[in-house]
């Protein structure tokens, strides 16, 4: 019989008994300081250990409900940081209050005293956690060519536009009049309506017709305006009107292309990924099963020393971190992440029991981004951290992405080949690097104009993205050239691949000025552990794809090492 299992307030009373079993240990620690401070004449390193007692007494107390524990920890704590900050000792005293509270919290733990708070809800537990959205649909529905409408008065403009998007996937029909859009719509709803705010002969703009539209269709219809005006009033009404985005004229359908894949888009976002840095493993996984409940992924790091090292293998979109730990407190972590490229923009929200406003703004001075006081309710946590992942994914996506796209760009490829040659160095496993040129396209250039060659950039990228695997990557290597990093593929799957992406861009048809044609590509790519290194396999792929061009293009190369070559 399949054991049942528990349920996030079982796990999460788990943790709390966990914590309150972990007291007496604690404070043996404390009284172990405190004879010893009592005894040297350099008290700091003592007082600093007692804090870090306290302090983490105070906020796992109050995380988990306790509220007389906390408060009792919160006075030890009040005490040690004043000591602490003026670089004095403690008076006799002092040190007796310390001692005191040590006892009395000891005394209640262990008559019982905080039993009560053990059924205590949790700080703003939800009864039922928001969880990523599932995906919707078969794989061959996710596929389908999307249907979308375009209505302007413009014929030829929209016969262009409409020609130019239709290999990218999606089914255009188009219209000239509000009339004809909306004949088509009871017939078959689109999944997107493109529409020019102005109609000459028509009583009413297209604002007001999709205004009034929208207010009927359950669900409404996403709206996309194309117009001439790009003054504050037009755009104004256009928000106000439900439009989701405002394009203007001419019509640029990279732009358009990349409206239509977010709103039509039915794959789920990828979950964010949140590396929970606390030394206190209890807590630590308390804030896990929160942030996990509402769809997030979480990794749990209890040693500062190995963030570096977690953070290379896990990827994380945010750092939500304990403020006091021993040895390395937070604001030196932080400071210490600032200095690597890599995670210069990396969001970091601090969460502690420290309540003091003047010691949060000094810590976030560090380079934090936010700070969440313990207890910090369900919903406020996961609220603050899918905003800020959120809004920093979007950030980090324009610095890393081409603009044209949308693929890892030339500087960002070139890092996660270095970062996946390590990885599989790590794992022992296989890894393919390929570098792929659009055959004669300067020539589609001059023969059919940039716009053109810019729509066969976009098929080629939007091919390669869709055969990606998640753990694979694409980039736009510079103009016409891409490049794939491939993880854990045998070399004779690599070439599959490679062949059947060949064979799928050949049979694409293009249109311009009443023209149809078609390209191909020549592509060159190396393996791993063919070759040691990103230098190594970046070099050969270029010569790979180099005799791949000389030997007549549109066809696949690959070197094999020599051994002097090995490095």
């Amino acid at each position: 019989m399949t054991q049942k299992k528990p349920s996030i307030h079982e796990r999460m009373m788990q943790l709390r008994n966990s914590f309150m079993e972990s007291i007496p240990t604690r404070l043996s620690t404390a009284r172990i300081a405190l004879t010893a401070l009592e005894k040297e004449q350099d008290q700091l390193s003592y007082i600093k250990q007692l804090h870090h007692t306290f302090h983490s007494i105070k906020g796992n107390a109050a995380s988990f409900t306790l509220d007389d524990l906390s408060l009792l920890a919160k006075q030890g704590e009040e005490i040690l940081i004043a000591a602490i900050e003026g670089a004095q000792q403690l008076t006799p005293v002092e040190v007796q209050s310390i001692a005191s509270l040590i006892e009395v919290i000891s005394y209640k733990v262990d008559n019982g005293d905080l039993l009560l708070g053990r059924n205590k809800p949790f700080p703003g537990q939800p009864l039922q956690m928001e969880k990523q959205p599932k995906s919707r649909g078969s794989v061959e529905e996710r596929k389908r060519r999307k249907r979308i409408y375009i209505c302007d008065d413009d014929s030829e403009q929209i016969s262009e536009l409409a020609n130019q998007l239709d290999c990218f996937g999606y089914d255009l029909s188009t219209f000239t009049t509000q009339q004809q859009l909306e004949v088509a719509i009871d017939r078959q709803p689109p999944e997107v309506i493109i529409m020019d705010i102005v109609f000459p002969d028509s009583e009413r703009n297209g604002l007001e017709w999709a205004s009034e539209f929208n207010q009927k269709q359950k669900p409404p219809i996403p709206i996309i305006y194309i117009s001439g005006r790009d003054d504050f009033s037009a755009r104004m009404r256009a928000v106000k009107s439900g439009g989701i985005a405002y394009c203007l004229k001419p019509l640029k359908p990279p732009v358009l292309l990349e409206l239509l894949d977010e709103f039509t888009n039915q794959t789920p976002p990828e979950p964010l990924k949140v590396m929970i840095v606390d030394d206190e493993k209890d807590v630590a996984l308390y804030h896990s099963m929160l942030l996990e409940e509402a769809g997030m992924i979480t990794t749990i790091v209890t040693q500062p020393e190995l963030v570096i090292q977690r953070l290379t293998e896990f990827n994380a979109d945010l750092v939500l971190m304990d403020l006091y730990m021993p040895l390395h407190n937070g604001p030196d972590l932080a400071l210490l992440l600032r200095q690597i490229p890599g995670y210069v923009s990396l969001p970091i929200i601090y969460l502690s029991s420290e309540t003091d406003s003047q010691r949060q703004l000094t810590a976030m001075a560090a380079g934090a981004d936010g700070f969440l006081t313990k207890p910090v309710h369900a919903p406020t946590l996961i609220q603050e951290i899918k905003l800020r992942g959120e809004r920093m994914r979007l950030l980090r996506s324009f610095m890393i992405r081409d603009s044209l796209t949308g693929l890892l760009n030339h500087t960002t490829i070139k890092e996660r080949l270095a970062a996946e040659v390590s990885n599989a160095s790590r794992r022992q496993s296989q890894l393919c690097f390929a570098m792929i040129d659009i055959d004669h396209f300067k020539q589609v250039n001059d023969t059919y104009g940039h716009p053109v060659g810019d729509q066969v950039i976009l098929a080629l990228s939007r091919l390669l993205q869709q055969r990606m695997r998640g753990s694979d990557a694409v980039g736009r290597y510079g103009g016409e050239e891409f490049a794939m990093v491939l993880t854990d593929i045998s070399g004779e799957n690599a070439l599959k691949l490679l062949e059947s992406l060949r064979l799928e861009f050949s049979s694409i048809n293009f249109y311009a000025n009443e023209m149809e044609f078609s390209c191909t590509f020549s592509c060159g790519y190396t393996l791993y552990p063919q070759w040691l290194s990103a230098n190594t396999m970046t070099e050969a792929a270029d010569r790979a794809l180099y005799r791949a061009k000389h030997e007549g293009r549109n066809r696949i190369e690959s070197l094999i090492p020599d051994p002097e070559e090995l490095s």
